[in-house]
């Protein structure tokens, strides 16, 4: 590149990422992996969220926009083990660097949000 422009050639930008492009890609092949799919727009919509699962991902300084993700997975998980290879797929992401005692809190929370939501969706 730096001898295009020295010939004055045109150059074209390379091609970025931001990082949460690049969290965001890894987390999908990651799911497509475990064999499950990111829903439509989730990576567009970003979504506040107070669950304790949410909360506890944010205290471990996780990306909102991966927690809003994971959560959204979570919602659309058909299993507990949907949603523990989601978690799996998600935590083993290079942004994420979690202790084992720490992905086994990071489970237990989303196994319950997960129960949450099928509870919520049986009574409405």
């Amino acid at each position: 590149m730096s001898q295009q422009i020295r010939k004055g050639k045109t150059v074209d930008p390379p091609q970025v990422m931001s990082r949460r492009e690049i969290v965001g890609s890894l987390f999908s092949s990651k799911m497509t992996e475990a064999g499950l799919e990111l829903s439509e727009g989730s990576a567009d919509a970003v979504p506040l969220s107070f669950t304790r699962f949410a909360q506890h991902m944010r205290s471990l300084g996780i990306d909102e926009g991966l927690v809003e993700a994971m959560q959204s997975g979570i919602a659309e998980a058909g299993s507990e083990a949907e949603v523990d290879d989601m978690i799996d797929a998600a935590t083993s992401t290079p942004d994420i660097q979690l202790t084992t005692e720490q992905a086994q809190q990071v489970k237990e929370l989303a196994r319950l949000e997960w129960r949450r939501s099928r509870k919520a969706a049986s009574v409405g």
